[in-house]
């Protein structure tokens, strides 16, 4: 199946007026002001948005025999020179991601329907870095599973 950081980073690149984001920044646009990262915080811009993933658990299988469910947990950050923004940007963030899903992502022969983006905890303050600039941290369960395209 197709990363989930990665589909969730080109939902909000394709949302990036809408949540007054930059998008996924390229090689000459290392210091965009808002950029999208996933399976990376860089050490600039000052002002991102990472997502990382971990290692899921098994999939539930469902009653009905149908493919099985994967639970993927990711984390949502939110990094800047102002801690209220970086609070603002996260809960809007969320806010954002909670209405995303239902969604399918097709790739290839390959089809993966987006059931559910929850979060699993309130926003964190994780506190300043050494380069003065404060992180806000949401951790999200996503719910998706493959079907038949």
């Amino acid at each position: 199946m197709n990363s989930t950081v990665k589909d969730i980073a080109n939902k909000l690149h394709a949302s990036r007026t809408t949540l007054g984001l930059l998008g996924i920044p390229t090689a000459d646009q290392l210091d965009a002001d808002w950029g999208v990262y996933y399976n990376v915080i860089p050490d600039s811009p000052a002002n991102c948005v990472a997502l990382l993933g971990s290692t899921p658990p098994p999939p539930a299988t469902m009653l009905d025999k149908a493919e099985p469910v994967h639970e993927d947990p990711v984390q949502l950050r939110v990094r800047g020179v102002d801690p209220e923004m970086t609070f603002a940007l996260a809960e809007k963030l969320l806010k954002h991601l909670y209405t995303l899903a239902p969604f399918d992502i097709t790739s290839g022969t390959e089809t993966v329907s987006y059931l559910g983006i929850l979060h699993g905890s309130g926003i964190l303050p994780l506190g300043w870095d050494e380069r003065r600039r404060y992180t806000h941290a949401v951790n999200l369960r996503v719910y998706r599973r493959r079907t038949a395209t």
